[in-house]
């Protein structure tokens, strides 16, 4: 699968993000990720999926590379696909967040069930600081940490840091 590794480890699946350069998602990888979620929900053996990154970095967000190769209409209805298929699972999505989760990574975090942050890991979306809005990825940041706490990081680009990100979900 293009961008992830897959592993079933009992009755859990473990997805892992596996870009090269920061875990970040681009239209193979999310297409990727929303197939082994569905196997995995469609599974009669998986309980739960475990989601996770290679390396330090939990997800940096979107591949702008990859993603200016392609139509971003196209990935963004894929991404708003991937968003809407999260909270539909028959099975618990645990994110196991083992470093930075930062733009689309926070929004897939702020999308599962259960999150384990490694500490130190910083968690948020960062468009703003860049002069730009994160249109799809704050969808989840609204829906979960609700309108004040999601604001908060949302306007001002600085994420969270883990226990932070804790006190407001």
């Amino acid at each position: 699968m293009d961008g992830i590794r897959t592993e079933l480890r009992g009755s859990a699946s473990w997805i892992t993000l596996d870009n090269p350069d920061a875990n970040a998602l681009y239209p193979g990888l999310v297409a990727s990720l929303l197939d082994a979620l569905r196997a995995a929900d469609e599974h009669p053996d998986v309980k739960a999926v475990v989601l996770t990154g290679a390396g330090d970095i939990f997800c940096g967000g979107v591949d702008a590379t990859r993603l200016s190769q392609g139509d971003p209409a196209e990935f963004g209805a894929a991404m708003v696909e991937l968003f809407k298929t999260l909270p539909t699972l028959g099975v618990t999505v645990i994110t196991a967040v083992n470093g930075d989760a930062l733009m689309s990574g926070f929004s897939l975090v702020c999308a599962s069930d259960i999150v384990i942050a490694r500490e130190g890991a910083r968690l948020g979306t960062t468009e703003s600081s860049l002069g730009a809005w994160p249109m799809v990825a704050s969808v989840p940041v609204l829906h979960t940490l609700g309108r004040h706490h999601a604001f908060e990081n949302i306007l001002t680009g600085d994420p969270f840091d883990a226990q932070r990100a804790r006190s407001v979900s």
